[in-house]
């Protein structure tokens, strides 16, 4: 953990001027840290949209398997 944080930290010194466009902002890091969470929230919007349909395919997936079960019980 001390060395992720440690990487973490030279990254964000060495990509910091490539990260924020208007170096004349009073806290360019900030901005450049709020860019980013709105990034990540979009994200999760989506991760919960992949996660439904997965849901409603396995769900449909289940529904079919029972259905052809049920019919080779019959026979």
């Amino acid at each position: 953990m001390l060395i992720g944080g440690t990487l973490g930290i030279l990254f964000v010194t060495l990509l910091r001027r490539v990260m924020v466009e208007d170096a004349d902002l009073p806290f360019p890091e900030s901005v450049a840290a709020s860019e980013i969470h709105k990034a990540g929230q979009q994200a999760a919007k989506a991760a919960k949209i992949l996660f439904a349909n997965m849901g409603f395919g396995a769900f449909m997936y289940l529904m079919e398997r029972s259905r052809l079960q049920s019919s080779n019980t019959f026979r």
